[in-house]
């Protein structure tokens, strides 16, 4: 074999050595899952951003009984009215008052934690919520339960509007609606006596029923939780 053929085999076998077989550097940055499509992202559902509804959906004030799964509010045994989940991401909003339906609740409160003083409001579609007075934590003994939840939960506010005069709702944030107030014939303007200073403890049963269930209802959170 003579010098030329030697050197053209050298510069063969070089060329093949540094040149990687496409095989294994394929093999080296395949991922273990399949790729992505970045054009589109993946899509989320509602409830994975904003906070949703808690536990079985079934909340009971008494005899008032609201059954987010049936779609449905019932106040006496024998009759129930269509509940609508009227919420936004903004708020919660459960109501029972649309059309010709003329149910006992109707109510706009926040997903997320704030500062809300007297006189603000929460709303969405047709349902709006105002915070018509708020009781402050005392260190005072405990008198009623009015005093016991502030104790326990903090400030409490009490919430309505004159499109349902008779209900005002008793709110603590952390944890949602907690009593339903219902004036019935002896106050039909409930909202408009205790906006005006009316002492809510003075109410009792049959005009003030505490949540039974264990679910909150519509309890806010941190924002960022």
């Amino acid at each position: 074999m003579t010098p030329k053929m030697l050197l053209a085999f050298a510069i063969v076998a070089l060329s093949i050595e540094s040149y990687p077989a496409a095989s294994s550097q394929s093999t080296e940055s395949s991922p273990s899952r399949p790729a992505r499509d970045l054009a589109r992202p993946a899509r989320h559902r509602a409830q994975d951003f904003f906070p949703p509804w808690e536990g079985s959906g079934v909340y009971a004030f008494g005899w008032l009984l609201l059954d987010l799964n049936h779609r449905a509010e019932r106040w006496v045994p024998d009759r129930a009215t269509p509940l609508v989940d009227c919420s936004n991401e903004e708020v919660y909003c459960l109501t029972a008052r649309r059309g010709h339906n003329y149910g006992i609740v109707a109510f706009a409160v926040p997903r997320w934690c704030g500062n809300p003083a007297v006189g603000d409001r929460w709303s969405s579609a047709e349902v709006r919520t105002f915070v018509l007075a708020k009781v402050e934590p005392s260190n005072e003994p405990i008198r009623n339960a009015i005093d016991y939840h502030t104790r326990r939960t903090g400030t409490v506010y009490y919430l309505g509007d004159d499109s349902n005069p008779e209900i005002v709702y008793e709110y603590a944030q952390g944890s949602g609606i907690i009593a339903i107030l219902n004036g019935r014939t002896r106050y039909p303007d409930l909202v408009g006596r205790i906006r005006g200073g009316m002492d809510p403890a003075s109410l009792r049963s049959p005009y003030r029923d505490e949540i039974s269930t264990f679910d909150r209802l519509a309890p806010c959170r941190q924002p960022g939780r």
